[in-house]
């Protein structure tokens, strides 16, 4: 998806700045246009998508997030 935005962006920064400025124009239109469950919609494997091409870092955050629950368990398993 993010090479697509950035073909998108190369092409949008070929035109000139009247057709640019009308394209905003219309792309604000389209989205105040959307339903406001279809701009709020959030796909959870997005958020991880957004970090494709960081996966030292998606390893580190999940480390970190076992160990503090291995430390504070969210409930105390039964004796």
């Amino acid at each position: 998806m993010a090479r697509r935005i950035n073909d998108i962006l190369e092409a949008a920064r070929s035109l000139s700045r009247e057709e640019r400025s009308t394209l905003s124009r219309q792309l604000g239109r389209e989205l105040d246009e959307e339903s406001p469950s279809q701009a709020n919609a959030i796909d959870p494997a997005a958020i991880i998508g957004l970090f494709a091409d960081e996966p030292a870092l998606i390893d580190e955050v999940c480390e970190s997030a076992m160990r503090s629950r291995e430390r504070s368990p969210l409930r105390l398993a039964d004796e």
